[in-house]
């Protein structure tokens, strides 16, 4: 008979999800109800724009302003290798696809659906991608961050990171995460570890910031900095004593054709009722903007 047993996470608190919405309608355009325009450019000529050529070629406040890019744009990782060896989902998402936004609807459409297959967690969470995958590069470009790839690394307890490629000068990345983002960043023997500012004004932002060897970055939940960091100290899983250890999934991901989207997870966790995979059984998924294609199972781990 068999037996499931659920698994609890830990996830971010309410308020992150608040302040990742709070920053999606920032970037929204508001509509501001005015007067009929043509009466009013009537009896006021000066609020006319064609009346004012040097008002209507004005560059926005500089508050307003982009940043300019912090180091070369357009980077991602040549491999995975460097990902977490205990890691239960890792995938790759392309930011510079033209069909991106459709293929995180139509990722977003098949975890809605049954017998997707996936662990309920991780299917929660890809659910989102749709809108989150867009506040968070409105995020890092704010500190003048402008990669091709998101890397999504998650392990079983419900920690996550979101990681991409840098090659910015690290003094300037840290001035540039600083003043953007309101953390106070510390160096230390990993690399650099930059939390919320406890002087920032209200909402704090919901991340702390890594900065680790092999130009890499993440955004992880507030408060998990030390855990996720642990995770990735850890050894890949062995089979046997004196038996190599395990694929990770991060090598996985590279056996994999191109994709918008791609995905390698393990079913560590409760299953979709109607899935028709098990547990332990590593599985890969490319999604595009015509659907998912899981086709590309990978082959199981020894017993």
């Amino acid at each position: 008979m068999l037996r499931l047993r659920m698994v609890t996470t830990r996830r971010s608190p309410w308020w992150a999800s608040a302040w990742l919405l709070a920053l999606a309608c920032q970037t929204r355009p508001t509509s501001v109800p005015v007067s009929d325009p043509a009466s009013a450019s009537a009896s006021d000529p000066a609020s006319d724009p064609a009346s004012d050529p040097a008002s209507a070629s004005a560059d926005p406040p500089p508050s307003l302003q982009p940043p300019p890019p912090c180091g070369p744009t357009g980077e991602g990782f040549d491999g995975y290798a460097w990902t977490s060896p205990t890691a239960s989902a890792v995938a790759s998402i392309q930011l510079d696809d033209p069909e991106l936004a459709a293929t995180l609807s139509a990722l977003g459409d098949h975890v809605r659906d049954a017998g997707h297959g996936l662990p309920i967690p991780l299917a929660f969470s890809l659910g989102q991608w749709s809108w989150q995958v867009p506040v968070l590069v409105a995020t890092l470009e704010r500190a003048g961050f402008h990669p091709r790839e998101l890397v999504f690394v998650a392990g079983d307890d419900g920690d996550h990171a979101w990681m991409w490629r840098s090659t910015c000068d690290l003094d300037e990345m840290i001035a540039r995460m600083e003043s953007a983002w309101a953390v106070d960043a510390r160096r230390t023997v990993e690399g650099v570890v930059a939390s919320p500012s406890p002087q920032a004004p209200p909402p704090a932002f919901p991340h702390d910031v890594l900065v680790l060897p092999g130009q890499r970055l993440a955004l992880v939940p507030a408060g998990h900095a030390t855990a996720v960091l642990e995770r990735f100290a850890l050894p890949a899983p062995r089979v046997g004593l004196g038996v190599a250890p395990l694929p990770t999934a991060g090598r996985r991901l590279e056996e994999l054709a191109p994709a918008p989207v791609r995905l390698v997870f393990v079913g560590r966790a409760l299953l979709d009722p109607a899935a028709a995979s098990t547990a332990h059984e590593p599985r890969s998924l490319r999604i595009t903007a015509q659907g998912v294609d899981g086709d590309a199972s990978l082959p199981s781990p020894p017993p």
